[in-house]
């Protein structure tokens, strides 16, 4: 038989308890709020939000690596969400994305139209750029149905975040100069 100071001591270890699950559920909430929020905004939203969080870089000398530069914008975007984007296949130097990914879509392209031709700002576009210069990742800050112009970090090797002249270029130059690459926007989930 249990006395009354044995009841109110499991009594304190059960609201203890009841409150450390209640802290653990919120937490877990927390992340999964995040994600929901963004997933649940318009993709013209989720767009835009990427490429205020990718401007907010701009001038940042501290980006020497494109594409892990490209997933901490969608991450920030997404207010630290569990929002990302996958890894590059098939290995780190790779020029696309391993797919299926629950954060990501593919802007797929027909045999007429290469993908960047459907690509919209704030979309990200994973390349092999030119003979000798290799993988690069980068997002679309405007498009035209002529021209299209990129912010990215490290397109010169130089650390830096840029929206630059030389990266402002024609379509079918951007073709001609990436015949390979991909188009993605970033849904969440």
């Amino acid at each position: 038989m249990r006395t009354r100071s044995s009841q109110r001591r499991w009594s304190s270890i059960r609201m203890v308890g009841l409150f450390v699950l209640v802290l653990a559920l919120q937490s877990g909430g927390g992340a999964r709020a995040a994600t929901t929020w963004f997933g649940g905004l318009t993709q013209a939203q989720r767009n835009q939000y990427v490429l205020n969080t990718a401007y907010s870089y701009l001038g940042a000398t501290n980006q020497c690596n494109c594409k892990e530069w490209a997933r901490t914008v969608v991450q920030v975007a997404s207010y630290y969400g569990d929002v990302t984007i996958p890894s590059t296949c098939p290995n780190a130097n790779g020029w696309y994305w391993c797919l299926p990914h629950q954060d990501v879509r593919e802007i797929l392209w027909t045999p007429y139209a290469k993908p960047i031709y459907a690509a919209t700002p704030g979309n990200i576009v994973q390349m092999n750029y030119g003979p000798s210069q290799g993988p690069h990742t980068a997002i679309v800050w405007s498009i035209s149905s002529t021209n299209v112009c990129f912010i990215d970090a490290n397109f010169y090797l130089d650390c830096r975040v840029t929206i630059h002249p030389y990266y402002c270029q024609p379509l079918s130059d951007f073709v001609s100069n990436a015949p390979y690459h991909m188009v993605y926007e970033v849904t969440g989930h």
